[in-house]
């Protein structure tokens, strides 16, 4: 569950040109509710949101989850849409992250 989360910061270079996108970022949730090793995974268009996303991503604060005994746990494979809209203030449409599988071996 999402805690908290800075403000989307929309680029100015992208709202001067009247520029919308979103990106998909990957990230763990970490036992203390943290965000750790952001990458996003697509972005469109290509490289104007990216920075802007992954700050977003790595401000978000969440209630990790628990194992059996009520122990906070890891919460890896996390994947998030942060869409950027011109005169949208936040993530009011922003989805609960979905867990993905692991990435294969490289």
């Amino acid at each position: 569950m999402l805690l908290a989360a800075a403000d989307l910061a929309y680029p100015p270079a992208a709202r001067d040109a009247g520029i919308e996108g979103q990106v998909t970022v990957r990230y763990v949730v970490t036992a203390a509710g943290r965000v750790a090793r952001a990458a996003v995974l697509a972005a469109e268009p290509p490289g104007v949101f990216d920075a802007a996303a992954l700050a977003a991503v790595r401000s978000w604060r969440f209630r990790p989850p628990t194992d059996r005994d009520g122990n906070p746990v890891e919460a890896p494979g996390r994947v998030s849409v942060v869409r950027f809209r011109l005169g949208d203030g936040g993530y009011r449409d922003l989805p609960p992250p979905r867990r993905e599988p692991p990435l294969p071996a490289q």
